[in-house]
């Protein structure tokens, strides 16, 4: 259908934005910052350990992706934030697994994996999984994937856990798209709906606990289960 074309389009896109780019492979902080900030890599794949990014202090947890990139392997990122912009796309795949999850009782700010501003976009496949749990903040905070401005795009493909304190998917901006292929995603707390979106929302497979939006939904409800369903438009 029409979704999955877009989607392809997406993934197409990203990976001619990064063909002929170079392909790192990184085990640590420092060579995955240095991969990050580097134009000319196009794919960074980590190759099994843990990657903890926060310092002591609280900082050196944001990093700004800016061109089209892909970030995948088999390592865990811990207590990072991707902010996708100037119209980039960032693909996670393999079994990447971000986890900004923090100590109870933590007085550290509460992290999202990934937050997409205007005219960007995330791209998720195979079995990549993101949690967050724990911070301080209020109840926007402590969501996996956070959809700041309108014209951003969440395509999210791969089979694993989105799993958060506040809400795996959450869009405050209107004009925004989130298409739902696959996953499973689950909340701590019920102060919001698991996937939350003042846009459109297109749901084509996986297992939501509950789903809210202003905008647009779509549902293929054979490949799909939702529990808790609210639809402030319509539903086709």
């Amino acid at each position: 259908n029409l979704d999955h074309l877009e989607a392809a389009e997406k993934m197409l896109n990203v990976l001619k934005g990064t063909a002929g780019k170079q392909t790192v492979h990184v085990n640590n902080k420092s060579d995955f910052v240095n991969a990050l900030n580097n134009p000319n890599v196009g794919t960074i794949i980590t190759d099994g350990a843990e990657i903890e990014f926060e310092d002591f202090w609280g900082n050196e947890r944001e990093y700004v992706v800016n061109r089209d990139l892909v970030i995948g392997g088999s390592s865990t990122l811990r207590y990072v934030e991707f902010h996708v912009q100037n119209g980039a796309t960032l693909l996670l795949r393999d079994s990447l697994y971000i986890d900004d999850t923090r100590t109870q009782g933590s007085t550290y700010g509460a992290l999202n994996p990934v937050e997409v501003y205007a005219n960007s976009a995330l791209v998720t496949t195979d079995s990549v999984s993101l949690r967050t749990e724990y911070g301080r903040g209020d109840a926007t905070e402590g969501v996996c994937i956070k959809l700041m401005e309108e014209g951003a795009s969440a395509v999210l493909g791969s089979n694993g856990l989105y799993w958060a304190a506040e809400g795996a998917v959450y869009s405050p901006a209107s004009n925004t798209s989130i298409v739902i292929n696959d996953g499973t995603y689950n909340a701590k707390n019920e102060t919001r709906f698991i996937i939350d979106s003042y846009g459109d929302v297109t749901v084509n497979g996986g297992t939501i606990s509950s789903l809210w939006t202003q905008g647009s939904l779509r549902i293929q409800a054979a490949r799909s289960s939702i529990r808790t369903l609210r639809a402030a438009k319509r539903c086709r």
